[in-house]
């Protein structure tokens, strides 16, 4: 045992590359006409 191996290392991984992260843009794809669904529904589901 010359080395001793970290807790939660992952054998023969190396290093990944990790997926930004932040808000929902609106400029990608259907994320716009989805939010302005989902929008839309909570308003008729508050006026019910």
């Amino acid at each position: 045992m010359a080395e001793k191996r970290k807790l939660f290392e992952e054998v023969g991984a190396t290093a990944q590359v990790t997926p930004q992260g932040g808000l929902i843009e609106g400029k990608k794809g259907a994320r716009r006409g989805i939010r302005a669904w989902l929008v839309t529904l909570f308003l008729l589901v508050a006026m019910m």
